[in-house]
């Protein structure tokens, strides 16, 4: 053979030989291809949707108008297993309610007076609360706090020539009602007990005072220890309970109007200026010396009202 046909053989089996590499590399090239395309595709994907989220973000915040803030709702914690939830504390302070303003409730009366509300209540059962003093012994009188009364007790006539005793309320009303009821406990003889108002040392008052034995009352014009007193009105009358049995007093004053209750039945009216204003009062009183020593008055119920 020559020498160019041997070179020509030898080109050809080159050639034979590298075929299939390069059909293998060319494949290679078209699957990196491919996977280059796909992945652009995923990653193009991936940014419209979120751009399609930013945009739908966008409108949510358009349609809240400046200045309010959108709802949230907010899920709590669960419950455990006393229905209490895991996220409460064990205890709570709470935050004690104010106290209640007065109702109006007006009582009316007669001569244009109403009862106002309830401005002081004691039934004589704490005297760690009450409105008088808890026990005192004077030379001519005992007083104290006992079993939801207030016993009064003389023991020995006063400088008025009688039996007087006062237990006077150290604050100053112009207006106002006072209610008690009493009864006597121990009596010798003429026997009172009885309320009052606007009450000044050495001036005067006004006062109601009845007598269980005799069934009478007094509606009285005081000047002032020593001094004669003025009756406004007085008489008998039924109404007024005998012997032991509790009596009901109230007596009320507006500007020059003054209004005297037994039992809920008015027994008289005045109009009077001399005292306009001053202290409440509960009394026990015995015209005659001899009587009053001993004498014993239990009080209960004392309340004071505003009047309208």
């Amino acid at each position: 053979r020559s020498p160019k046909s041997i070179r020509i053989d030898r080109a050809r089996t080159q050639i034979k030989g590298t075929a299939p590499v390069r059909l293998v590399s060319s494949f290679v090239r078209l699957f990196s291809v491919v996977a280059l395309l796909l992945t652009l595709a995923l990653l193009g994907s991936g940014e419209a949707g979120a751009q399609d989220d930013d945009a739908q973000a966008g409108s949510v915040e358009e349609e809240v108008a400046p200045g309010e803030l959108p709802t949230i709702d907010i899920v709590g914690p669960e419950a455990d297993d006393s229905g209490a939830s895991a996220m409460e504390p064990a205890e709570l302070t709470a935050t004690p309610a104010p106290a209640p303003l007065p109702e109006m409730n007006l009582r009316p009366l007669t001569r244009g007076v109403s009862l106002g509300p309830l401005r002081y209540h004691d039934d004589f059962s704490d005297p760690t609360h009450g409105l008088f003093a808890p026990s005192i012994t004077r030379d001519s009188s005992e007083q104290s706090y006992s079993g939801g009364q207030y016993q009064v007790r003389l023991v020995a006539q006063s400088a008025a020539g009688g039996g007087l005793f006062a237990l006077v309320l150290g604050q100053t009303f112009t207006d106002v009602a006072v209610e008690a009821t009493g009864r006597i406990v121990r009596s010798s003889g003429e026997s009172r007990f009885g309320i009052g108002l606007r009450f000044n040392q050495g001036v005067g008052n006004y006062h109601l005072r009845v007598e269980p034995d005799t069934q009478r009352w007094f509606f009285i014009r005081d000047h002032g220890l020593g001094q004669p007193f003025d009756t406004l009105a007085m008489g008998s009358s039924s109404v007024v309970r005998k012997g032991l049995e509790p009596n009901q007093l109230l007596i009320a004053a507006k500007g020059s109007t003054l209004l005297a209750y037994v039992n809920g039945q008015l027994m008289a009216s005045a109009t009077d200026t001399t005292h306009s204003e001053g202290s409440v009062f509960m009394m026990v009183y015995s015209p005659r010396p001899t009587d009053a020593q001993g004498l014993q008055v239990a009080f209960t119920d004392f309340k004071i009202y505003g009047v309208a």
